[in-house]
C-alpha cells in the first residue's frame, strides 16, 4: 500500500510543477509580447537601466576600488530593487549576473585610467 502512495503523491508533485511552470512562461509570453508588451518591456527596461545608473555611481563614490566592493555595490542596489513591486527576484538575478560579468571589464578600464595617472 504504501508504494501506490508513494507513486502517487510523486506524480502528483510533478504534475503541478509542470503546472506550474507552464503558467509561468505563459503568463511571461502574454506579459512580453501581449496587448501591452511594449509597454511592459519598455518598464523592464526602465528598472534595469536605473540599477546600472545607481552601481555607476556608487563606484564614482568609491576610494578603493576592488572587487569586495563592487560585490557590496551590487548586493545595495539589489535589496533596493527587491522591494519593487513589478520586479521580480528572476530579472534581479538576471541584472546581477549582468553586472557580474561586466567585472573584467570595468578593472581593465580602471587600470589603463590608472596607468594613464601616473
Amino acid at each position: 500500500m504504501k508504494k501506490i502512495t508513494k507513486i502517487k503523491i510523486a506524480t502528483g508533485v510533478k504534475i503541478g510543477a509542470a503546472t506550474a511552470a507552464a503558467a509561468g512562461v505563459a503568463a511571461g509570453i502574454y506579459l512580453l509580447s501581449g496587448k501591452h508588451g511594449a509597454k511592459n518591456r519598455k518598464k523592464l527596461k526602465g528598472w534595469a537601466t536605473k540599477a546600472r545608473k545607481e552601481v555607476a555611481y556608487e563606484m564614482k563614490r568609491l576610494k578603493k576600488f576592488d572587487r569586495k566592493a563592487y560585490e557590496k555595490i551590487l548586493q545595495g542596489v539589489a535589496m533596493r530593487y527587491k522591494s519593487l513591486r513589478g520586479v521580480s527576484s528572476q530579472e534581479i538575478k538576471k541584472v546581477l549576473g549582468e553586472l557580474r560579468g561586466d567585472w573584467k571589464n570595468i578593472q581593465k578600464h580602471v587600470s589603463q585610467i590608472a596607468q594613464n595617472k601616473k
